[in-house]
């Protein structure tokens, strides 16, 4: 069996700028020898990988309009020409389509996910500015939220992604300013409150609750309720010391 490790890079500006060069280099070779290969296909000669390597590191590379060249790696070229290879052999045992030239399309891609990120952004923070504002126009005398460890609730691998794109800080922040602006008193509940677990019916607490019970299932009145509706009534209901 083959398993496949998949790691995030985080490169720091320098190496994403040198990536990037690198990237730039190796397709600009690719596309040279390409060229190179369908010259002297076309003039009825036989070209290897070597032959066309060879010519390209004495002229190319020495050449002073190619000078950006050397600011990477000698591999990343040399591996160019082994891709080319491999696409012509590919190509040969029918395996694959012939040979293209190679575009700069990771960079059109990368702005377009840029993009994509910018509007998720916006519309999450539009949503929340309409939440909060709602909220704070119903001229409540009181807005309670729970003090929730964001930071702490980030170590978890399964919930940082989630909380992340939820933008919990920034919604306290805009609640909080809002209900500031409108004379609306705002209170923080203690962050050891436990109003996911408190029964909002009778007052006991079930302690065995799990993060993935969505539905809240008293078993001393039997009340079954939303969890999340279940703490905003515990949270309502909570006392000011």
């Amino acid at each position: 069996m083959i398993k496949a490790i998949k790691i995030r890079l985080k490169p720091t500006n320098e190496q994403e700028v040198l990536m990037f060069k690198s990237i730039g280099c190796a397709r600009f070779a690719y596309n040279w020898g390409l060229s190179k290969w369908d010259e002297i296909y076309k003039q009825g000669g036989k070209p290897s990988k070597a032959k066309i390597r060879a010519e390209f590191n004495n002229t190319i590379k020495n050449d002073s309009n190619y000078v950006w060249l050397k600011e990477v790696s000698a591999q990343v070229t040399q591996h160019a020409f082994e891709d080319l290879d491999n696409a012509y052999n590919n190509f040969f045992k029918v395996l694959s389509k012939y040979p293209k030239f190679k575009t700069k399309n990771i960079i059109k891609l990368e702005k377009q996910i840029k993009l994509i990120h910018r509007k998720l952004n916006n519309i999450r923070l539009n949503h929340i500015h309409q939440a909060t504002n709602m909220i704070a126009k119903l001229h409540p005398y009181r807005v309670i939220m729970e003090n929730l460890n964001i930071s702490g609730m980030m170590k978890n691998k399964y919930l940082s992604e989630s909380i992340q794109e939820q933008k919990f800080y920034e919604f306290i922040r805009q609640i909080k300013y809002k209900c500031e602006f409108n004379g609306i008193e705002f209170v923080t509940a203690n962050r050891f409150y436990p109003s996911s677990k408190i029964c909002s019916c009778c007052g006991s607490k079930k302690e065995d609750l799990r993060l993935k019970d969505r539905i809240y299932v008293c078993d001393k009145c039997g009340l079954e309720i939303d969890r999340d509706k279940n703490a905003s009534i515990n949270l309502g209901n909570y006392k000011i010391a």
